[in-house]
């Protein structure tokens, strides 16, 4: 207490207080600016595609968790460094898309959505005799696309509906509550039903000028650097140059397009099986007697889902073993690595909340039936 102070004193404090804030909340965000420039700074430029997943995507990878514009940077680098070693069009193996799930899983995630387009797209040859220059972008990593499909598996029909206009073009509303990629992809490959047909089309990535369509970003636990937003279409005019294909509805659906990603997520347990195996080789303590038992234990589960995979195995299955083996190979990294799982902002903190995310979407309904039975530890029917 410093006792009585004058008028004039009194009346400056508020300016006092107003710049002390703003001083704070400019040196936050200039600390905020500084990590985003020291994570872009330090992607390689001429390092392989393994090579950047173990270094710089792995280094970086809580800033590209939580930041767009960080992700956006590594993912370009990650890509050109495919493309230097890939050919026409511009695909990962399924083991390099795992390693890049063991390094970061917003970035693998991002970098899904992309190819997952290019491989919809390949599958289009007349499309790409029409679109021969998209085409060549798109499948070279030039121009990026996402994707908004998922809606059409709704049990209950697509949230994302459209009317036929006279001139061939489509007239869209509806809401897809799911897209990532926003500010990070040109492009976006867009599904939609009208009253006779199921109809792909390849639009311009929505942005704020477009005011056909609402954007609203959504609030994550983790994987905010995939910058996913929900969009709702109002009126949207879908040209008839930008579809890419189209299914009657009544009519056989097409056979299911080979993928050569085979749940990739496993890179995750792979990447904690090989820091569980450094820990047993340095830290000195009696449980990690126990750990060496355990991690040989998960290194056979994840042997096994590998030798069910290449066999064709059911994937449903193949879904729920991955989620659990991800599970209890993070969970045995956190007892190993003991004190540093609690820190709240740790990389293994970050990782635990990716689990969570990755376990919870994009699932059939038989494969999340049998994760709920075995959460349950219940009998699995034909499993």
């Amino acid at each position: 207490n410093f006792g009585p102070i004058s008028e004039e004193a009194a009346a400056v404090l508020p300016l006092v207080a107003t710049l002390s804030n703003r001083l704070s909340a400019d040196l936050v965000g200039l600390n905020e600016v500084a990590k985003t420039l020291s994570a872009v700074a330090s992607i390689s430029q001429s390092k392989s595609f393994a090579d950047l997943m173990k270094s710089s995507v792995a280094k970086n990878a809580d800033e590209i968790d939580r930041n767009p514009t960080v992700l956006s940077a590594n993912l370009k680098q990650s890509l050109q460094a495919l493309s230097d070693s890939t050919d026409f069009p511009v695909l990962p193996t399924n083991e390099e898309l795992e390693l890049a799930f063991g390094a970061s899983a917003a970035l693998a995630f991002a970098m899904w959505q992309h190819f997952a387009a290019v491989e919809r797209l390949s599958g289009l040859p007349e499309w790409q005799k029409r679109n021969h220059e998209l085409w060549q972008q798109i499948g070279s990593c030039r121009t990026l696309c996402g994707l908004a499909t998922t809606h059409l598996a709704r049990p209950n029909g697509s949230s994302v509906t459209a009317t036929a206009l006279p001139d061939g073009s489509f007239q869209v509303v509806g809401r897809t509550p799911w897209v990532c990629g926003f500010g990070i992809f040109e492009k976006l490959l867009l599904g939609f039903e009208t009253e006779e047909s199921v109809v792909f089309a390849l639009i311009n990535f929505p942005d704020r000028a477009n005011h056909t369509v609402k954007i609203e970003k959504s609030e994550m636990i983790c994987l905010e650097g995939t910058a996913t937003i929900a969009l709702d279409f109002q009126s949207l005019i879908v040209r008839a140059d930008q579809v890419v294909s189209f299914r009657k509805k009544g009519t056989a659906p097409p056979a299911a397009r080979p993928t050569r990603y085979l749940i990739p997520e496993l890179g995750i347990a792979k990447r904690a099986l090989a820091e569980i195996e450094s820990l047993i080789g340095k830290v000195k303590h009696p449980r990690m007697e126990s750990v060496a038992i355990a991690h040989k234990a998960l290194s056979a589960r994840v042997s096994a889902i590998e030798d069910a995979r290449m066999s064709a195995g059911s994937l449903d299955k193949l879904v729920v073993d991955r989620d659990d083996v991800n599970r209890d190979s993070l969970r045995l990294l956190s007892l190993a690595a003991g004190s540093e799982s609690m820190l709240a902002g740790s990389s293994l903190a970050r990782r635990h909340l990716e689990l969570i995310f990755l376990d919870s979407i994009l699932h059939s309904p038989a494969s999340m039936t049998q994760k709920i039975l075995r959460t349950g530890d219940l009998r699995i029917p034909n499993a």
